[in-house]
């Protein structure tokens, strides 16, 4: 248990500068209007359909219990298509071959959820009711974050494996934070 909670605690320290980093880059969820939104979900869209393909070719990943019932792609491009938007262009992505980077990867995906439920508190704040969300509210009604911080109590990780989840997860920060700079594609 006590490798879980370094590990945790790791991949929180390590990376909290990217995920602040990408916090203030979404202005923390404050979405002006639907335009706003539309772009958040678009610049997700360019990672999440690649790194979930990534996770589920991973043996790693498929020891977490209902491994294929948290995969949002299909959510998010139906979040999109319901806002008029065309699936943007994939950017490149490979996951590492090594021990440890499914989870730092998986880390940076399963807290994002944590991150939806303040995305759909922002949006109701704003009045934006009619702003589609299967994609930040999938998965609300289970215990994702739950099951998966007890995956990490029953991994027995060793200082390589650590490594490679942290720079897993902040590579994957990276690639979410240059994804929400990129222009919108023409819609």
């Amino acid at each position: 248990m006590e490798m879980y909670v370094q590990l945790l605690e790791r991949l929180r320290a390590e990376t909290a500068e990217a995920h602040d980093e990408l916090d203030s880059a979404h202005d923390g969820g404050a979405f002006a209007g639907l335009a706003a939104y539309g772009r958040f979900l678009e610049a997700q869209a360019r990672i999440f359909p690649v790194a979930e393909a990534a996770l589920a070719a991973s043996g790693e990943y498929r020891t977490l219990p209902d491994w294929d019932r948290r995969f949002r792609a299909d959510a998010l491009i139906a979040d999109l298509a319901t806002l008029g938007i065309a699936p943007p262009q994939s950017m490149p992505f490979e996951l590492q071959d090594r021990p440890g980077a499914a989870t730092g990867l998986a880390y940076v995906l399963e807290g994002s959820r944590l991150g939806g439920k303040l995305i759909a508190r922002k949006l109701a704040q704003a009045g934006l009711h009619d702003a589609p969300t299967s994609f930040i509210a999938h998965g609300a009604d289970q215990r994702f974050w739950q099951s998966f911080t007890a995956w990490l109590a029953n991994r027995h990780p060793d200082e390589a494996f650590g490594d490679a989840a942290v720079a897993s997860a902040r590579t994957a920060f990276a690639l979410f934070l240059e994804a929400t700079r990129r222009e919108p594609e023409c819609h």
